[in-house]
């Protein structure tokens, strides 16, 4: 259910025209994003980043 609802919202921000998607997550919790398509940020900066946009549209 969780990975339905993030792969909504994600799919709402792109069709709306957002490609800078960017969360905080929970630690333990970065794989449940990763599987959604988004990264790690760089050192310093905390937070993931939805990446597969660029690949995909």
């Amino acid at each position: 259910m969780g990975a339905q609802l993030l792969d909504r919202l994600v799919q709402h921000c792109l069709q709306q025209g957002v490609r800078d998607i960017q969360l905080f997550c929970a630690e333990g919790k970065q794989g449940f994003y990763e599987k959604g398509g988004f990264t790690p940020r760089l050192l310093g900066r905390p937070g993931m980043q939805y990446t597969r946009a660029f690949h995909s549209q």
